[in-house]
């Protein structure tokens, strides 16, 4: 639906609610809508499963002492985008949309009361016509997309937003006394790699396939047995995905966020230097500088949540977010383990201390990570080979739904291995990408 035929749905009453909704406790019903605006959240896309826009409300605000005031609150539109509309059926096929706003009408609300720690935002309003959800605006709370890889203090304080989520889906089975696949068994249904017959992401993965092996040629393609040997393997490594993402028989499963690249992970620092058009940079990689160090974290887009082991979210986070420097990941590996354990264990007992579940023992998630780390090489490649192109390259593509559904098989393939001939840090990165499925999966 467009922007304008969405807006004609917003009432009075809707708007109203949502205003008292966000001031929670502090809310009166003495709020008068005066005016509201929407416009395109940021002039860049910021995401690819969705249109993003910021609704502004200026309203009359009756205060506990008899006096109204005006003021004015900014939140953050997502919907289901049109302009394309083979990309809206596949949005609608993959129930991306509908499944995030399942799991913010019935999931989130127990989710929030269980956490000491903010982990998402907070949702407003839902229109399932529209496909559309009103959110609180982390921007105007200093939150930030982190560009570029993640140093450890990154690393750290979303791992410690990511025990939090973790930690909350475990307490809500103690308190359900059933898994939360058991209670809401739709809401978290799989629904990005299904081998089923006629599903678009099998096609989606098969293109990633075509992609990988051309990158592979090209980088590795010195024409001898071991090249061969590479390429005729890699398609079947790729399609271990399909097993990989299903709820685990030997680990504890929880629910996951499962799509964690860098515009999900959203930064709050203590100072803000916006040198990057509205993108925070954080610390050089390995540098112990203060300057924009990150002291909150959200992870926002929950369109592919899982049910699979909290090893599974670790993995995706911590090779998605330093992709091109496995080396550095390999040399802090075992802290940030700690670091995530650590967290997942703290929110458990403060909850309540005299709780004695306390969750997989530190060697039980060692070796879930061990495990998956199949998954998080797998969807490095699979995230990154799109999202970490230089910006703009693909502009054209998207705006053009001729373009857009032109965009598969060998013609994505031969316009994905001409970007790599042509960017070389791009072409450094995916190396280092695909070197890591090789050494993870002991091609």
């Amino acid at each position: 639906m467009s922007v304008k035929m969405w807006r004609s749905n917003f009432t009075t009453e809707i708007l109203r609610q949502i205003v008292i909704d966000s001031n929670g406790p502090n809310a009166t019903e003495g709020v008068t809508i005066n005016s509201w605006s929407v416009e395109p959240f940021s002039k860049t896309r910021v995401g690819f499963l969705g249109d993003h826009h910021s609704l502004e409300i200026i309203y009359n605000w009756l205060e506990s002492d008899g006096k109204e005031r005006v003021k004015k609150e900014r939140f953050f539109v997502k919907s289901l985008p049109t302009s394309m509309p083979s990309f809206t059926n596949y949005l609608n096929e993959t129930h991306t949309f509908t499944k995030e706003m399942a799991i913010y009408r019935h999931l989130m609300p127990l989710l929030f009361g269980l956490s000491n720690r903010r982990f998402a935002p907070r949702c407003y309003h839902l229109q399932d016509y529209d496909g559309l959800l009103v959110m609180e605006d982390l921007s105007v709370q200093n939150f930030r997309i982190k560009s570029g890889t993640f140093d450890l203090a990154h690393l750290e304080q979303a791992l410690q937003t990511l025990a939090s989520l973790h930690a909350a889906s475990i307490r809500l089975e103690q308190r359900l006394g059933r898994t939360v696949a058991e209670q809401f068994p739709e809401v978290i249904a799989e629904n990005a790699w299904l081998y089923r017959e006629g599903y678009p992401r099998v096609a989606e993965l098969e293109d990633n396939i075509l992609c990988l092996v051309a990158y592979a040629r090209e980088l590795y393609g010195d024409g001898g047995e071991r090249c061969q040997s590479l390429i005729e393997r890699l398609p079947g490594v790729m399609r271990q995905i399909y097993d990989l993402v299903q709820p685990s028989k030997t680990y504890r499963n929880v629910f996951s966020h499962a799509d964690l690249w860098n515009n999900n992970i959203l930064f709050r620092y203590l100072s803000h230097k916006d040198d990057t058009g509205g993108i925070s940079k954080g610390r050089p990689l390995g540098s112990e500088a203060a300057a924009d160090h990150p002291v909150d974290c959200v992870l926002v887009d929950f369109q592919l949540s899982r049910f699979v082991p909290p090893a599974y979210d670790f993995n995706m986070l911590v090779t998605l977010t330093t992709a091109g420097h496995r080396h550095f990941l390999h040399k802090h590996w075992h802290h940030l383990q700690q670091t995530y354990y650590k967290s997942l264990q703290s929110q458990l007992i403060q909850r309540d201390a005299s709780d004695t579940f306390r969750g997989p023992s530190f060697n039980e998630f060692k070796a879930s990570c061990e495990h998956y780390r199949k998954a998080g090489a797998l969807d490095s490649f699979i995230i990154n080979y799109m999202v970490l192109l230089p910006t703009g390259c693909l502009d054209e593509t998207f705006s053009s739904p001729d373009l857009y559904d032109a965009f598969r098989g060998d013609t994505k393939s031969a316009t994905m291995l001409q970007l790599l001939r042509s960017h070389t840090k791009y072409r450094e990165t995916m190396k280092d990408i695909i070197d890591n499925i090789i050494e993870t999966f002991q091609i």
